[in-house]
């Protein structure tokens, strides 16, 4: 599956890390899905991420220089289920700097 405008901010994990409960929360509206359960359901179907939730977290992730791209398996993102492989639009950072636990912006802003 490729994901181009849904990432909006992602960190870059090693596969042992899973908890982003340093960052601070940002918001985010969607559908939940049976896969988020920590996550709670308004009336009309808007998604209301806990107060700790932090920014989407890919782990066992790549970076394809050739591209610009970094996929991986995402978890903790507003829209897509967690566990699900995804591929980011091109990346803003400096390719040199890619490196875990990074928070990194794609060039179209998200």
């Amino acid at each position: 599956m490729r994901v181009s405008e849904a990432v909006l901010t992602a960190v870059l994990s090693a596969v042992c890390i899973h908890s982003a409960s340093a960052f601070a929360p940002t918001p985010a509206a969607g559908i939940i899905t049976s896969s988020s359960p920590r996550h709670r359901q308004t009336d009309n179907n808007i998604y209301c991420p806990p107060l700790q939730a932090g920014p989407p977290i890919i782990s066992s992730w790549r970076y394809e220089s050739s591209k610009g791209v970094i996929s991986g398996v995402v978890s903790n993102h507003p829209t897509i289920s967690d566990g699900e492989r995804i591929t980011t639009s091109p990346i803003k950072s400096d390719p040199s700097n890619i490196n875990e636990n990074l928070v990194v912006q794609t060039k179209s802003g998200s």
